[in-house]
């Protein structure tokens, strides 16, 4: 588990994401434009070859209009939001 927060990524709820892109009719091609990645990438991530970013979850949660929470898997939660939010008051810290 602590490699996925090590390297900024994290697990996802794939099955959360496929279902608000059927629901949106959203297009994996929409999805990759808006979040800026590709289409290689964004098929990875579907079916949990490969993790993404931080800053990918947050491009994701905005575009399909969910918490960036709800997309992380159920198990990885608690780790995945302690390791960002310390990151997060450390640089917020850092630009005062």
């Amino acid at each position: 588990m602590k490699n996925y927060v090590k390297n900024n990524s994290c697990p996802l709820n794939i099955g959360l994401i496929k279902k608000i892109m059927e629901q949106k009719s959203i297009s994996k091609k929409m999805l990759c434009q808006e979040c800026n990645i590709s289409t290689s990438t964004l098929n990875r991530i579907l079916r949990g070859i490969t993790k993404p970013r931080i800053s990918t979850l947050y491009n994701l949660s905005k575009f399909l209009n969910v918490s960036c929470e709800k997309l992380i898997d159920k198990s990885y939660r608690k780790m995945v939001w302690q390791k960002f939010m310390t990151r997060s008051q450390a640089k917020s810290k850092l630009l005062d």
